[in-house]
């Protein structure tokens, strides 16, 4: 289904966020999440695998945490999924997906001015922006925020509404999309690989983000 302006509107101004996760249990909680746009792409390895990618490609820390947890938006399916709005697994049409501006803002305003199709990184960013302990950086919740407009960051559509600090994250965006992708399996880790990685982004977790985020 494609979304209609008060569609996106509406959910927009019917969010909550009240139900305390860590993101470790956050990953949990949709360890199992069959994402429609991405068939047979397990959550919890496709997260690590994004921020391994990122790290690898020697990306800030806070890009490398950005890419571990850039698709908890998820959530918002087992803490208020509705099928009707498609945020529910069962209906994902406004979780998963390429997003698209729906009413553009005025020139140069920003794409914070525009209507944008509600998706899981938007639910995402509000997560962030109403949990208190959050110490990302401006750019990387922008990132998040619009990870699924790849007309804007990938093909260089709505140029016109951005202003500097679309075009500081439009870079950021773009790496993370081209690092999200599910090329090949990942490559399993014996118990200390995997504890390795749990203590490595660990340290970032700690470092820039609460011990609980309100979903």
């Amino acid at each position: 289904m494609r979304q209609t302006v008060g569609h996106a509107v509406r959910l927009r101004a019917a969010s909550r966020f009240g139900v305390p996760l860590s993101v470790w249990r956050a990953m949990l909680v949709i360890a199992d999440f069959d994402d429609a746009s991405r068939a047979g792409v397990p959550p919890i390895p496709h997260s690590f695998q994004t921020a391994e990618t990122l790290r690898n490609a020697g990306a800030p820390d806070w890009m490398q945490l950005v890419g571990l947890v850039h698709r908890l938006g998820c959530v918002l399916a087992y803490v208020g999924g509705v099928d009707a709005d498609g945020t529910s697994t069962a209906a994902q049409w406004s979780l998963t997906g390429e997003t698209r501006v729906l009413i553009g803002g005025t020139t140069r305003a920003g794409l914070d001015g525009a209507i944008i199709s509600y998706d899981q990184g938007e639910y995402l960013f509000n997560v962030l922006r109403e949990s208190r302990g959050v110490r990302l950086p401006p750019v990387a919740l922008r990132v998040l925020r619009y990870q699924a407009l790849a007309a804007w960051h990938t093909r260089g559509t709505y140029a016109d509404l951005e202003n500097d600090e679309d075009r500081a994250a439009r870079p950021y965006a773009r790496q993370l999309a081209e690092c999200a992708r599910y090329d090949e399996p990942w490559r399993s880790v014996d118990a200390a690989g995997a504890a390795a990685l749990r203590a490595y982004y660990g340290a970032l977790v700690r470092r820039f983000l609460p011990k609980q985020l309100l979903w």
